[in-house]
This record gives C-alpha cells, sequence and structure tokens, in this order.
C-alpha cells in the first residue's frame, strides 16, 4: 500500500467504524486487563528524550507477557499521558490524552484532548476524539499514525523490558531513529 493510500485508508476510520465484533473483543481485552491491574507484576523507568522535561513508563507484566504500558511526557507547555494494551507484541487499544498549560510550567491545564485507537491485527479500525477546554487560534491537532502507533508501543516495551539499571532503550537519543 502507498502512503497516499495508507493516508487516505487512515482518514476513513471515524469513531463509528470498524465491526462491532472486533470493537467488543477490543473492550473486553482492555476490561479484562484492568481488573486483574493489582495483580500483575510492575516495572518503572525514567525517561530521556521522549519530551522536553522528561517522562516515567510503566510496564504492566502477567508473567512475561507484557499486557499494558502507561508512559507520561512532560513539557513546559503541556503534558501527554499514552496507555497502549498490548495481545502479544501488538497494540490493540491506545487511550492518548494530552493537555496544555494556561502558561509554561504552570502546570494548570486549560486544555485537554483525549483519543482512542482501536487496532486489529496492526491495523486502525477506530478512532474516537473528543477535546475540552480553551483552543488556541490555529491550534492544529495531528492523529497518531498506525505507524507511529506501533514505533512508539515497540520503544517503549524495549524500554521496560530492557534488564539493565538505565537502560539505553529509555533514552530516545540513543536509539537508531530508523528502527521501528
Amino acid at each position: 500500500m502507498s502512503l497516499a493510500e495508507s493516508i487516505g485508508a487512515q482518514d476513513s476510520v471515524t469513531a463509528t467504524s470498524g465491526d462491532p465484533r472486533v470493537i467488543a473483543a477490543i473492550r473486553s481485552r482492555f476490561a479484562t486487563v484492568q481488573r486483574k491491574l493489582a495483580r500483575y507484576a510492575v516495572v518503572d523507568r525514567e525517561l530521556a528524550g521522549f519530551s522536553a522535561e522528561g517522562g516515567t513508563v510503566r510496564g504492566y507484566f502477567d508473567g512475561p507477557r507484557l499486557m499494558k504500558l502507561e508512559a507520561r511526557h512532560f513539557g513546559e507547555t503541556g503534558r501527554a499521558t499514552e496507555e497502549y494494551f498490548l495481545a502479544g507484541a501488538e497494540p490493540v487499544f491506545v487511550y492518548h490524552v494530552s493537555e496544555r498549560y494556561d502558561r509554561p510550567l504552570s502546570g494548570r491545564v486549560v486544555r485537554r484532548v483525549e483519543t482512542r485507537y482501536y487496532l486489529d491485527h496492526g491495523r486502525l479500525v477506530r478512532r474516537v476524539h473528543a477535546a475540552t477546554g480553551s483552543t488556541d487560534v490555529g491550534e492544529r491537532f495531528e492523529w497518531m499514525s498506525t505507524d507511529e502507533i506501533r514505533r512508539d508501543a515497540k520503544r517503549l516495551m524495549s524500554c521496560v523490558r530492557a534488564t539493565t539499571p538505565e537502560p539505553e532503550e529509555c533514552d530516545a537519543d540513543a536509539q537508531p531513529s530508523s528502527g521501528a
């Protein structure tokens, strides 16, 4: 599939698209993981180079299987949170929240954008978007592409699976830019 076809396919994904049975299965997986969260082993890591003011990632493991990732990214003008629900090595659901501050480093949120991405076998099948708060003139929201979702999930998975105390995998600047 060409890049233009890929972009066109993503543009056709809406808040109501996707096979209802696939969406129900993804929601069931999400609910199961959330219900069992307290039973999973947890790995916490600091992130470097993923955002201006640092960040963290937490991995939830059921034995050797990574079930969920929670990443928090901090910047001067806002913060973002991402939750990846996984089936094997693939994200099936991603909940992304981006918050903008009223002024740099204030911590007072004036704009919140939530996006839910549903994926089936590596393909985006549904995308739900909601925004609250003030809107800057000229503000433009950009969707994450399926490739970006999968690349970011892979990088974060490598970070929480690393076995060294300060893993290179948790430093975005140390990772090869072409490896996704």
